[in-house]
C-alpha cells in the first residue's frame, strides 16, 4: 500500500508582532533624534536656586552650612543639628 503525501505549500515564515512593533519604535526614536540632534544630549534645566542666599534652622557645623545645599557641588552638603526636629532650609 502506498500513501500519497504531498508536501505542504511553500510559505514564508511570519515575524512575530512584538518584533515588528519594537523595530517601528526604534526607527521612530532614531528619526526624532535625527530631527532634533541638539536635544539628544541636552542637560537638564539649570537650577534656579544655585548660589542663592540660604537660611536654615540649624547646622551641624560651620563646614556643613546651608550655603552648601545650593552650591551645585557633589562633594559638599548641608546637615542640620542632630536631635532637633523639625528642621528647614
Amino acid at each position: 500500500m502506498r500513501l500519497n503525501v504531498s508536501a505542504p505549500p511553500f510559505s514564508t515564515p511570519r515575524r512575530p508582532a512584538p518584533a515588528v512593533a519594537l523595530t517601528a519604535v526604534l526607527v521612530l526614536v532614531a528619526g526624532l533624534l535625527l530631527l532634533w540632534p541638539d536635544r539628544a544630549g541636552a542637560a537638564a534645566d539649570p537650577l534656579i536656586s544655585r548660589d542663592r542666599p540660604t537660611t536654615a534652622s540649624s547646622s551641624e557645623s560651620s563646614a556643613l552650612g546651608p550655603s552648601n545645599a545650593v552650591d551645585a557641588s557633589a562633594t559638599t552638603r548641608w546637615a542640620s543639628a542632630e536631635g532637633k526636629d523639625p528642621q528647614w532650609i
